[in-house]
């Protein structure tokens, strides 16, 4: 009798780490097929939440765009200007060597700030036909809707 109360506890972790390890194993599988569905991808954007909590929506989600290409790397347009860099996902997602052309937008350009916080991008979350891109501030989020 005094090895059951031992067996039980035993057989609860043993239970409690395959979930654990299931649910890792499922949330690789989720994050992978996201990365897939990325692939080829096109995306608008449709707000900006910037430091401090100032929310910029812009007239034209058009004008600020994210494609992502197979071979990891990331085109877009920001306003009068083209965007160039890397995405990358290994144990976080990342935006990385983002470049863009220097034309000199019109004023009320979400351009700057749009350039300054993809540059910061740390994850990346989709649902529904919209995708959120954040940063190592959890205020900041880029969020985009799927592009027709």
């Amino acid at each position: 009798m005094r090895l059951f109360p031992i067996l039980a506890v035993a057989l609860l972790l043993a239970a409690c780490s395959g979930e654990d390890g299931d649910q890792a194993v499922t949330e690789e599988a989720a994050a992978q097929a996201a990365l897939a569905n990325l692939e080829g991808s096109t995306w608008e954007l449709v707000e900006l939440t910037v430091l401090g909590g100032h929310v910029f929506e812009p007239e034209n989600p058009a004008d600020y765009t994210l494609r992502f290409l197979s071979d990891n790397r990331v085109r877009g347009k920001s306003d009068c200007n083209t965007i160039n860099g890397s995405w990358s996902y290994e144990e976080a997602f990342a935006l990385t060597d983002i470049s863009s052309s220097r034309s000199l937008c019109l004023s009320g350009s979400l351009h700057n700030y749009y350039l300054l916080y993809l540059r910061d991008v740390t994850t990346m979350q989709q649902q529904e036909g919209s995708m959120i891109l954040g940063s190592s501030d959890p205020d900041v989020r880029i969020k985009f809707r799927e592009a027709e």
